[in-house]
């Protein structure tokens, strides 16, 4: 039998049905009879029905409750050598690039197709072509430390990625308007 503690005022009522158990036996206040799930996350309490359990994400943090009621269930993202290594390969690579443009205040990138066009960006029109190298580089930078990271928080670290690379790519091609055509 299922029992559940007034919220009011503290007193043990034990569920016989929902028409008979819907208010508390001393003070006659309504019952909650939902499930309490403590996030693991950010420990907040939550109410769950039975059937909910599976789907439903903690109310204060977005994470999927599952987790909390089977942490077993987890799995840190495992990202293989290769990828990791061409991940870091990128990181280095962008914000090589960055750094040289930032100090030489001059970057001279590709654009088009087979890269047959060369734009340069001079003084201050390097803004944009170095914000979004170094928001690739954030992006692939995510993707390393998900690896490293075991606690379960994928969930914000795939929003960086997406955000970050997006925003990245979004930023390379605008930055086209402001170049200028090299041979």
């Amino acid at each position: 039998m299922r029992k559940e503690t007034c919220d009011s005022c503290g007193t043990q009522n034990h569920f016989v049905s929902q028409r008979k158990s819907y208010r508390c036996t001393k003070c006659h206040a309504p019952m909650d009879w939902r499930f309490r799930v403590t996030c693991e996350n950010c420990k907040h309490a939550n109410r769950i029905l039975s059937t909910e359990q599976m789907i439903s994400c903690c109310s204060k943090c977005d994470q999927p409750l599952d987790w909390s009621i089977n942490p077993e269930k987890h799995v840190a993202n495992q990202i293989p050598r290769k990828t990791r290594a061409a991940a870091l390969l990128f990181v280095a690579v962008f914000a090589g690039l960055s750094i040289k443009a930032i100090i030489d205040q001059r970057l001279t990138l590709p654009y088009g197709r087979y890269s047959r066009i060369k734009l340069e960006f001079l003084n201050a029109e390097i803004i944009l072509p170095v914000v979004s190298l170094l928001m690739l580089a954030i992006g692939f930078g995510a993707m390393i430390a998900d690896h490293y990271d075991r606690r379960r928080n994928e969930w914000l670290y795939r929003r960086i990625i997406n955000v970050s690379l997006w925003s990245g790519i979004f930023l390379y091609f605008l930055s086209a308007f402001f170049g200028h055509s090299v041979g």
